[in-house]
């Protein structure tokens, strides 16, 4: 599990304690695609961004044991426990007092797992984008959504009706280099983590935080053509989970009008939308 810091390039900090940790979503790494994310957050919000990988993800060699440690909400929050503790040591080096925390895809289930671990003591912001677990689903049934997902959503970018993020920018052969490592990131990220996905880990994270951790200010969004939960679960289960923060900081699950799950893959539309938690943490400095 790497734990890697990028630093804004062409700006100074706005803050010296306070920063970002960048959960890896599916088929990426602290070192490639969310190494890039994490750089051009820093870039765009001017903070220290530490980007984290996932148990189970980053090159691990398959292992039936992890596999099964990661399959239930209790056994995942138990195996992110570890890179909690890595993050907090990174963020005690870097002198950084609050850290908000955040990711998309996975990348948000990892950001909910690492805040109900609390195993970050500066730790008390999150926003997570299109986290899966929302649903307790059979995997193949799991899978098969998944590919049905992904037709609409092609129709829905083809239509115009929704956001579609810009493509990459790298060019060859660096572009047919980062194909490669996505397609062996995501065999071991859905070996060992496809289980959780499928689970309903998602708002059993975010009820507890609700309802236990009220220091924590917490903004969860979904796509309005969402891969990860339905209209039916989104209300009954998930919005549900607001009313459990009864004081404390703000916690809030909204929906962002005119996207689908690849709409937050765009650097800059992720920035804008993290934005307003940076600035409720920016808000609060000494």
């Amino acid at each position: 599990m790497a734990v890697q810091p990028y630093f804004p390039r062409n700006s100074e900090l706005v803050s010296q304690e306070a920063g970002l940790v960048l959960v890896n979503h599916a088929g990426s790494t602290a070192s490639q695609d969310t190494g890039r994310d994490a750089q051009a957050l820093a870039d765009a919000l001017r903070l220290v961004v530490v980007a984290a990988d996932r148990p189970g993800t980053a090159g691990t060699v398959p292992r039936k044991a992890q596999r099964n440690a990661l399959a239930t909400p209790s056994g995942y929050v138990a195996e992110s426990a570890s890179l909690g503790y890595a993050i907090d040591h990174q963020a005690d080096m870097l002198g950084l007092k609050r850290l908000a925390i955040t990711g998309r895809s996975a990348g948000g289930l990892g950001a909910l797992a690492l805040i109900r671990s609390e195993t970050i003591s500066a730790a008390s912001y999150l926003f997570a984008a299109e986290p899966p677990g929302c649903k307790a689903v059979p995997l193949k049934q799991g899978l098969q959504e998944f590919k049905e997902y992904g037709v609409q959503q092609k129709q829905l970018q083809q239509q115009g009706r929704v956001h579609v993020p810009p493509r990459s920018a790298l060019q060859q052969p660096q572009a047919m280099l980062r194909l490669g490592s996505i397609a062996k990131n995501v065999f071991y990220d859905r070996f060992h983590n496809d289980a959780i996905w499928a689970s309903d880990a998602a708002v059993v994270f975010s009820r507890h935080i609700a309802a236990n951790q009220p220091a924590v200010s917490a903004a969860i969004v979904f796509a309005e053509h969402s891969l990860v939960v339905d209209s039916q679960t989104y209300r009954r289960e998930l919005l549900p989970a607001t009313s459990l923060r009864t004081g404390g900081a703000p916690f809030t699950i909204d929906q962002i009008a005119s996207t689908t799950h690849a709409s937050f893959d765009d650097q800059n539309l992720f920035a804008l939308l993290l934005r307003p938690t940076v600035e409720h943490m920016l808000s609060h400095e000494v």
